[in-house]
């Protein structure tokens, strides 16, 4: 974990304050929080709001959860002050195509996620 000192980290204004195994966390007074940004960030794309440490987002999915497979899902939840309003999970095959060679190529999984992102909201 990259740290200077736990209290001065977590206690500054919003700021990284942990990344570890590919996530990152914002805190601010001591609670996940980041403003207009993801609070969590994971090494796939999946990310969780949160303001002053409650899931919570205005204009959105407060998280959205990437699921990578031959078929891949995407989880989206809805929360307004750590209280859940709607979830939906979504299925969406992953493109294959055949390169010149003959080859099985897959759709590339930051596509995959846009589109699909697209399709549940």
């Amino acid at each position: 974990m990259n740290t200077n000192s736990s209290n001065e980290m977590l206690h500054r204004a919003i700021k990284l304050a942990t990344e570890l195994h590919g996530r990152k966390e914002w805190y601010h007074h001591g609670e996940l929080h980041r403003g207009d940004d993801p609070a969590i960030e994971y090494e796939n794309g999946s990310e969780k709001w949160y303001r002053a440490d409650k899931l919570h987002r205005e204009d959105g999915p407060a998280v959205i959860i990437y699921y990578n497979s031959n078929e891949s899902k995407i989880k989206c939840e809805w929360w307004k002050n750590g209280v859940c309003q709607k979830i939906k999970v979504h299925t969406s095959n992953v493109i294959k195509k055949h390169d010149s060679y003959g080859d099985t190529v897959y759709e590339p999984f930051s596509e995959l996620k846009e589109r699909i992102l697209k399709e549940i909201i």
